[in-house]
């Protein structure tokens, strides 16, 4: 019987950061696309190189230079006008949770930034 493996895609047709167990399901979100994947014996050595804290380790980590303030800075700029930016600082939980939940859903983080800006900017019933 084979071990369970798992495959974790930093890009792919379609997606960023999504780890899945087998390898037809890899194939089909990496073949014929200029992707970055690898595979792993453990979800957690996938969920490091994704670069994604697991909720189960929080606790056991000691937090980086980048987390000491618990803070993450997220950059957003047009994709027209790189000079139209901003910036959003959250809660490193909340970035790592973020992440997870795009991981679940199998999206890009910009992809769902993008929706959400959309959405909340362009939105006839809200006032």
């Amino acid at each position: 019987m084979s071990k369970q493996k798992f495959y974790a895609i930093k890009k792919g047709k379609g997606v960023e950061n999504k780890i899945v167990s087998t390898w037809e399901e890899c194939k089909s979100l990496v073949e014929g696309y200029h992707s970055e994947f690898k595979s792993f014996k453990t979800e957690e050595d996938a969920l490091k190189y994704l670069g994604i804290k697991s909720k189960r380790n929080k606790k056991n980590k000691k937090a980086s230079k980048k987390s000491d303030s618990g803070i993450v800075n997220l950059n957003v700029q047009s994709k027209d006008n790189k000079s139209n930016s901003f910036k959003v600082q959250i809660s490193d939980e909340l970035y790592n949770d973020f992440i997870e939940k795009c991981i679940e859903k199998h999206l890009s983080k910009d992809m769902i930034l993008a929706f959400i800006i959309n959405q909340w900017t362009y939105d006839e019933n809200q006032k």
